[in-house]
C-alpha cells in the first residue's frame, strides 16, 4: 500500500510539474445535485466508484463530488491526489465529523480527452482504518 501511495505521489508531482495551467475563461462548471451525497463512505469500505456523467468538449470542466462521512468516525482529510493527468482533484484539509459532508472539486480538461475517461482519486485522511480512500471516477467526453 505504501509503495502504491509513493508511486502515486511521484506521478502527481511529475504531472503538476508539467504544468496543468489553464485560462479561467475556458472553465465550465457542471452543477452537481448537492441535495444528496454522491458518494457515501461506509464503515470498513475504502474504495468507491462514481460515474460523473457526460461532458461536451468545451475546455476545463469543474464538478464537485459530494462525499458523506458515514464511517461512524470523524475524519481529517489531509489531501487528495489524482492517479493520472486526465482529472485533477482539489480539496482543502478539513475535519469531517461523522455524518457530515465534504466537497471534492474535480477538474477535467475535455479538450485533451475523448470518450470514456477513468481516474482514481486518492483522498488521504488521518484515520488508520481510512488512511487512503480511493474514488474511481468515470467521465464521458462527447466526440466531436
Amino acid at each position: 500500500m505504501k509503495r502504491h501511495v509513493a508511486a502515486t505521489t511521484i506521478c502527481f508531482i511529475l504531472l503538476m510539474g508539467m504544468g496543468m495551467a489553464s485560462s479561467a475563461s475556458t472553465r465550465n462548471k457542471a452543477a452537481p445535485d448537492t441535495t444528496k451525497p454522491m458518494v457515501a463512505l461506509e464503515p470498513g469500505k475504502t474504495s468507491y466508484a462514481y460515474d460523473m456523467g457526460w461532458f461536451d468538449k468545451s475546455g476545463l470542466i469543474e464538478q464537485a463530488v459530494v462525499i458523506k462521512n458515514n464511517t461512524g468516525k470523524d475524519l481529517t482529510v489531509r489531501e487528495a491526489r489524482s492517479g493520472c493527468g486526465c482529472m485533477q482533484a482539489d480539496i482543502k484539509s478539513q475535519r469531517v465529523p461523522a455524518g457530515k459532508d465534504m466537497k471534492l472539486l474535480i477538474t477535467i480538461d475535455t479538450q485533451k480527452e475523448a470518450g470514456d475517461v477513468n481516474s482514481t482519486i486518492y483522498v488521504l485522511t488521518d484515520n488508520e482504518k481510512y488512511e487512503v480512500i480511493s474514488l474511481i471516477l468515470d467521465a464521458h467526453i462527447k466526440q466531436e
